[in-house]
């Protein structure tokens, strides 16, 4: 039986990553505002492979070009060594450290929706809000 080499069980071909995978990186990287952007337009490795300019990345939704530079510096590296599959963990997505979107109503008071983003999914929870008078 043939053993893998530790760089092989340790890292992940930038260009094999799915769309989820895309979006756990981004999480890890602490870019999460943008997976659902990545998701929308079905970004995965192969795309981010693909990219050598910040104005790719700013077609897939990084309009910040600092952000942009930095993440375009990190792909460089990626599509060199490969992405650490421990950002792919299910471990390092904490509940507390999910994406909360909140959108109001017009009235802005009396209800709202909440998205919350997971890397896996993306739910839906409507929130009716009361005002007391004191």
């Amino acid at each position: 039986m043939a053993s893998r080499s530790s760089s092989e069980l340790k890292f992940k071909s930038l260009q094999k990553l799915t769309v989820e995978e895309t979006c756990k990186l981004l999480y890890s990287l602490n870019m999460g505002i943008y997976i659902e952007k990545f998701r929308k337009y079905n970004i995965d490795g192969l795309s981010l492979s693909a990219c050598d300019s910040t104005s790719e990345l700013e077609e897939f939704g990084i309009d910040d070009e600092s952000l942009a530079i930095s993440f375009l510096a990190t792909l460089g590296d990626y599509r060199k060594t490969g992405v650490p599959v421990s950002y792919f963990s299910t471990t390092q997505n904490k509940l507390e450290d999910i994406i909360i979107r909140e959108e109001l109503s017009p009235a802005g008071v009396s209800k709202g929706k909440k998205t919350i983003a997971f890397c896996e999914d993306t739910v839906s929870i409507e929130v009716n809000f009361k005002v007391h008078s004191l």
